[in-house]
């Protein structure tokens, strides 16, 4: 295997998304603050998903085979409760919220999904696994991968999004997360089940920021989930000595 051809061709599936993300923002000239925000961008998100697929399955696949079952080793339980929670605040949201739009729930679906396989695919496959399969420790792998994940919601600055402190926020949050999912493939070396993790932090995200009322919403609890699952992952991998 030609090392620096594989990170090469795992860095260009990133830098094809990056391209492929700040197009479509600029293109459409999206807005966060828009109401039509969700029905503009989710289409883009299906597609990144499926070009990102077709990107490994030409550039990757014989060098980086997935893994699509799921095994339930101590990893899987010790963060079912990410999985659990995150349901649970969506059950949540259709109790509670007086707003459900059952249109706009569907496209965060599609949404959710899309972002779930075509950030994975990126990050975690043509990110951290190329970087592991090119030569870099397992901590780098991670750790690279994650920040590689972070410096890719700087796409947000396209859609009006300042360089501010909600920035700023976002960027130590995805990084953060982009470690916790890191570690998790590291565990399972299941890429299905981080997609499931993925999907579902996000799909509940969306829905109880778009149907809750502030004093009713939970985003404090997602947040300080993803600080302690943070504080683990970062613990277990400074101690990893490959």
């Amino acid at each position: 295997m030609n090392k620096l051809s594989l990170l090469f061709r795992g860095m260009a599936i990133i830098a094809i998304s990056v391209l492929l993300v700040s197009v479509g923002m600029i293109y459409e000239g999206l807005q966060y603050t828009d109401p039509s925000f969700a029905a503009k961008w989710y289409p883009y998100e299906i597609s990144l998903a499926i070009i990102v697929v077709l990107l490994w399955y030409v550039l990757l696949r014989k060098e980086i085979p997935l893994n699509f079952s799921i095994n339930f080793n101590r990893t899987f339980f010790i963060t079912l409760p990410i999985f659990l929670l995150t349901s649970s605040i969506f059950i949540w949201t259709l109790y509670a919220s007086e707003t459900l739009d059952g249109t706009k729930m569907a496209m965060y679906l599609a949404t959710g999904i899309s972002v779930g396989i075509a950030e994975e695919m990126i990050f975690r496959v043509a990110g951290y696994r190329v970087l592991l399969a090119s030569g870099s420790s397992i901590k780098n792998a991670i750790l690279i991968s994650a920040l590689l994940f972070s410096l890719f919601h700087l796409t947000n600055l396209l859609s009006g999004m300042g360089m501010g402190l909600g920035m700023i926020f976002q960027l130590i949050n995805t990084f953060m997360i982009g470690v916790v999912f890191a570690y998790i493939y590291y565990k399972t070396e299941s890429i299905l089940y981080l997609m499931l993790l993925h999907f579902m932090w996000d799909f509940s995200t969306f829905n109880l920021s778009a149907f809750l009322k502030p004093e009713q919403n939970p985003t404090i609890i997602l947040l300080l989930m993803g600080l302690i699952y943070f504080v683990w992952a970062i613990t277990n991998i400074l101690k990893i000595k490959k």
